[in-house]
This record gives structure tokens, sequence and C-alpha cells, in this order.
């Protein structure tokens, strides 16, 4: 399925079990991945021993990236990007952080919701403008979404550098989701401008593919002027 990440071994498995089934306390021919979760889990833990200063996001990333390739080439639904490789883990190159990560819609940047304190905005009254990196990919992350702050009297813009594979858009204060229907999404959805009105408000802004590639290394600016 699309949610494979990684394989580990999770067939013909040893593994303890309770005296009641095994009097030698161990089963063998073991099967599924509750035996694989672990194995994935504990590679993670001792990759992050190693190099204490991956966020979440670059480990993932890492593990993803260095797995060993089975099956067809590349990413697939039956065995994700590989199989989990330690060696090759501790070795490559630390990836590039995506800032804010997950934020893949409303529900996990704003606060109250999946996380209580939301992730912070990107832009604030204090500081309206911004230029940071990210990346998007078709499998892992297809969009980014990040909390802005739309200063009152002022006009937001987004642009997005990315040679063509991603683009920008906003979304307006009442978003639910950016999967909202025809009429919400009628109203929500701004282009690549957003109108702070007299009193300022906060908004989305998304960053997605373009359809012209799987992937995208992308720079976004977001500025703020007067009307």
């Amino acid at each position: 399925g699309q949610s494979v990440d990684i394989s580990a071994p999770g067939v013909d498995i040893v593994g303890a079990v309770p005296l009641s089934r095994d009097p030698t306390g161990y089963s063998s021919g073991l099967t599924g991945t509750s035996f694989s979760a672990p194995i994935v889990s504990a590679a993670a833990a001792w990759v992050w021993t190693m190099r204490p200063t991956l966020s979440a996001d670059q480990l993932a990333q890492l593990l993803r990236a260095s797995a060993r390739d089975i099956m067809t080439p590349g990413f697939d639904t039956a065995s994700g990007w590989g199989i989990v490789d330690i060696p090759a883990a501790l070795a490559a190159p630390t990836p590039a952080q995506d800032p804010s990560e997950p934020n893949d819609n409303v529900d996990q940047v704003r606060p109250g919701e999946l996380f209580q304190t939301g992730q912070a905005p990107l832009t604030t009254p204090a500081k309206p403008a911004i230029r940071i990196s990210g990346s998007v990919d078709v499998t892992e992350d297809p969009r980014d979404l990040y909390r802005i702050w739309v200063p009152a009297n002022k006009v937001v813009r987004v642009a997005v550098s990315a040679d063509g594979r991603a683009a920008a858009r906003i979304w307006g204060p009442q978003t639910v989701s950016v999967n909202e229907g025809l009429a919400a999404r009628r109203r929500d959805l701004r282009g690549t401008s957003v109108n702070g009105g007299k009193k300022g408000s906060a908004a989305y802004v998304e960053v997605l593919l373009t359809g012209r590639a799987s992937d995208a290394a992308y720079v976004l600016n977001v500025t703020a002027a007067k009307r």
C-alpha cells in the first residue's frame, strides 16, 4: 500500500511466547508486521543515537533514502523504498531539513486540533515577510501547509522558486481542510495573494507539486505590502 515506507523481516521469525504456548518459551515460523515494526523502530533508535542532531523528519527521510531497494526500482506499494539498512543509514549524508513537519493539512498546523500548540506561524505582525526552503514529494509528502499572519490593510503575496516543479496558493482563515468541498473551496481558496482587511487575519499557504515531477525542492517567499 501507499502507506508502506520501508520493509523489514517479518516471515519465519523466532520469538518469545508464553510458556503455556510452548514450554521452551520460544516459537518459530511467526509471521507479520508485528515483527517488522520493532526492527524498524530499533534501527531508527540506533541511527538517532549515533546521529542525535537529526530531526524526526530527517531521520525518517534518512531511513527511506538509505533502504536497500528490492522488487520494482524505486518506491513500490509492496516494499516501500526497500529493506531497512542500518550501516547505510549511519553513513548516508544528512538530508535537508523540511521545516514544520508534519504539515500536510490544516488540522496539523492549527492550534487545538491534532496538536495542542499547532505549528508556529511563519509570519507575525512583527515579521510580516519570510523566505524559507522545503521539499515535497508525491509519495511521502505531497504538500506543505504553513500558517501565516496577514497584517491589517496589507496584501500578502506568495511565490515559489522550484523550476516549475511546485507552486503555492493561499487559503483563507475559515479553511477547515485543503480537501474541502466545492462551496467551501470557492470561499477559502485565494490564489497567490490575500488581503488582510481592517483587522488582519490568519491564513494558510499551501505548497504543492505541479505535476511536472514527482518531487521538488523549493524556496517559498512570503511578502507583505500596502494595498
